[in-house]
């Protein structure tokens, strides 16, 4: 499932609920007719007949609806990749991911990814042991974030904070792998490597390996 199609299912069932309610609306008690899309409460309103208030109501209710089903609907098919990881870059460094879903509005929930970049794994797991304040040399941020079924498509930032490292933008596109701790993903840099030392290619395009905490720690046994 993708984020469009997690967004048309929220509607389909909201529709659905709207229908259902509206067909029982007589058997319903007081409660459920101010909280339910489609349900006349106007003859507990005062005794008042005000049908234009009770139409915009039923469709503030309605909306409200659409927005909680599209973040649920999201949040669930998300949740294989949502939360914290941990991963080492063909480029050298290392870096914390976190993977949430926010916003709550029309059009407006969205996966969100942030990223603390690290040159060393010992920074890395000290950070995620909360044993020590290692305050990242650079971070990244998601600026375009697609779900496309189990994938996630990302255009995101580098900000330049470090002076080794000039803001740049590129895309990556993480996929599960059968191990469901580990992730794979595939990055292309939108910008020329200006270090004569290293070779352009390879800071152009590169390759992540994300892990959940606890399988980083092992990973970081191999490192030493």
């Amino acid at each position: 499932m993708d984020d469009r199609s997690a967004k048309q299912l929220a509607v389909t069932i909201s529709l659905i609920i709207f229908s259902l309610v509206t067909a029982y609306n007589d058997q319903l008690p007081v409660i459920l007719k101010w909280t339910l899309p489609g349900v006349d409460p106007s003859g507990s309103f005062l005794g008042l007949d005000a049908k234009a208030l009770v139409a915009a109501f039923g469709g503030l209710k309605l909306g409200v609806l659409i927005l909680l089903l599209e973040r649920f609907v999201l949040t669930v098919a998300a949740w294989p990749i949502s939360g914290r990881w941990a991963y080492h870059s063909t480029s050298g460094n290392f870096g914390i991911v976190d993977i949430t879903i926010q916003g709550l509005w029309a059009g407006g929930t969205v996966i969100d990814y942030s990223v603390h970049l690290y040159k060393t794994s010992p920074q890395v797991v000290s950070v995620l042991q909360r044993k020590s304040i290692v305050a990242p040399y650079d971070t990244a941020t998601g600026l375009v974030t697609k779900l496309q079924g189990k994938k996630l498509l990302i255009v995101y930032e580098v900000t330049g904070k470090d002076h080794e490292i000039k803001a740049k933008r590129g895309l990556l596109e993480l996929s599960p792998t059968p191990d469901k701790r580990v992730m794979k993903g595939q990055w292309e840099s939108t910008r020329i490597n200006d270090d004569p030392g290293k070779p352009d290619r390879n800071m152009r395009i590169g390759d992540l390996t994300l892990f959940r905490p606890e399988r980083f720690f092992d990973y970081c046994k191999t490192l030493s």
